[in-house]
């Protein structure tokens, strides 16, 4: 049964965008809204896709650098707090995580996408 879900769960974790698609399906028969489904889309993506990113960075270099992504993800938040709070001038706390969960999503989809890239250049590189 471990294994079962292990394998679940590493197949989510390499391939984030098979996460989004599910749970959006899901959302959208739960809610019916496509607003809300595309919300906990992301979410759940987000999340997905800090785990695959780590996953892609230990697979290339053979190193965990989890802290530098949860220190990336830290700085945006903070740089877009800093933003939040001169255009605003007070700091709303919901939409400023809000708004840095959405940016990180953006953030770590660019770099799943490039690590992905970098990783398949490399391997065929080191064939050759």
């Amino acid at each position: 049964m471990s294994t079962i879900f292990s394998s679940f769960v590493a197949v989510f974790t390499l391939i984030p965008f098979l996460g989004y698609f599910s749970s959006f399906v899901i959302m959208k028969q739960l809610t019916g809204s496509h607003r809300r489904a595309v919300n906990a889309a992301v979410n759940f993506t987000t999340f997905l896709l800090i785990f695959s990113v780590h996953f892609i960075i230990q697979a290339i270099w053979d190193k965990s650098l989890f802290w530098v992504l949860i220190l990336v993800l830290l700085i945006s938040t903070g740089i877009l707090s800093v933003i939040h709070w001169k255009i605003k001038e007070e700091i709303v706390f919901r939409h400023v995580l809000k708004s840095g969960w959405r940016l990180n999503f953006l953030l770590f989809s660019t770099a799943y996408i490039l690590l992905l890239f970098y990783g398949v250049a490399s391997r065929i590189i080191q064939t050759f």
